[in-house]
């Protein structure tokens, strides 16, 4: 959902360089032209995994402006310049009436597997200190609360279908 983006050196400074995504419409503009949304099964599988990655990377500026869309109705993730924070907590959590009561199960796997030798390689040298850390805690907060949904409502309710 985030486009290709790479680091590049530009005028003496450490700069991320991201492809642009052609045609988008903003979710903003679909909110207010009452375009509607597909409501399929791909489409919600992306609306819940947006919502939990807004929640593992701490994005606090998740917005109608940040979430765009492709001619195919594909979701596209604009701006993160605010994530990635030592802060621990989420902007909303599984379950909860404003949170995610779905995932799918190749997300929740890949959750399952990040760990922190792997955030440290990919991600350590840009972010502040404690970070990684932060991260690793909303990936739990996350896992659990699924674990618990699925405990609760059963994996058929919580899973979505492949």
């Amino acid at each position: 959902m985030v486009p290709p983006t790479v680091l590049r050196e530009y005028k003496g400074q450490m700069v991320s360089l991201q492809l642009w995504v052609q045609n988008i419409r903003l979710l903003k503009e679909v909110n207010e032209k009452k375009i509607p949304l597909p409501t399929t099964l791909a489409m919600v599988r992306q609306f819940d995994r947006q919502k939990v990655f807004d929640d593992l990377v701490g994005n606090l500026d998740e917005n109608a402006t940040n979430l765009a869309f492709d001619p195919l109705w594909n979701v596209v993730k604009i701006d993160h310049s605010r994530c990635f924070t030592s802060m621990g907590t989420m902007p909303f959590e599984v379950g909860d009436s404003k949170g995610v009561l779905r995932i799918d199960r190749e997300f929740l796997d890949s959750l399952r597997a990040l760990d922190k030798p792997t955030l440290q390689r990919e991600i350590g040298p840009y972010v502040e200190a404690g970070a990684i850390d932060a991260v690793l805690l909303r990936r739990d907060a996350i896992v659990k609360g699924f674990d618990k949904l699925i405990q609760q409502k059963g994996a058929a309710q919580v899973i979505l279908p492949s």
